[in-house]
């Protein structure tokens, strides 16, 4: 185990510092935990993200990654709400490499819902010796891939065809990003 692919492997450990890097280490500004415990943390996330990911792909309800919709839930007052609630959902997104994050705060453990495509439950180690339970669902991103990302987005625009680039033809709002349309 532990190759490229897996969740201890090195796909895993440069993505998620390299999201907190590339925001200018804001999630240093958490009074209650250090940068190395943030990484930690959403670096078990991130495991737990990629385990549900090889799950939904196997049971085929997504082909890649990059077509999911993950669902955290996470009990409310915990050291893992504290680090979610640092993050936007993009970033969350652009952590576990999908289309679409969302974070659930709940009061208790996380339970998995019947009608969710795919679910996992995990309980995550923290510094101090306790865990702190995380549910993971997986579902389809609705809206039509980017010609550019392949991310699922709910909104595309055409790009002018005669712009750099252009032969993507309908991207999304991160990629056209000061394109002409």
């Amino acid at each position: 185990m532990g190759g490229a692919h897996s969740p201890t492997g090195l796909s895993l450990c440069l993505c998620a510092p390299a999201v907190l890097w590339s925001r200018g280490c804001r999630l240093n500004l958490t009074p209650t935990l250090g940068r190395r415990l943030l990484a930690q943390i959403l670096l078990q996330v991130r495991a737990e993200v990629v385990l549900a990911l090889d799950a939904a792909q196997q049971a085929k309800t997504i082909g890649s990654p990059l077509e999911a919709d993950v669902e955290l839930t996470v009990p409310k007052g915990t050291p893992l709400a504290d680090v979610v609630a640092e993050l936007t959902a993009e970033e969350l997104a652009e952590i576990f490499i999908v289309s679409r994050s969302t974070v659930v705060l709940v009061d208790g453990g996380p339970t998995a819902t019947s009608d969710a495509p795919t679910t996992r439950s995990a309980a995550l180690a923290m510094s101090d010796g306790s865990s702190v339970a995380l549910g993971v669902r997986v579902g389809v991103a609705g809206g039509e891939k980017c010609g550019r990302c392949w991310r699922i987005e709910p909104h595309l625009t055409r790009v002018d065809p005669a712009a750099p680039g252009a032969e993507a033809g309908l991207v999304c709002g991160r990629c056209n990003f000061g394109a002409p349309t």
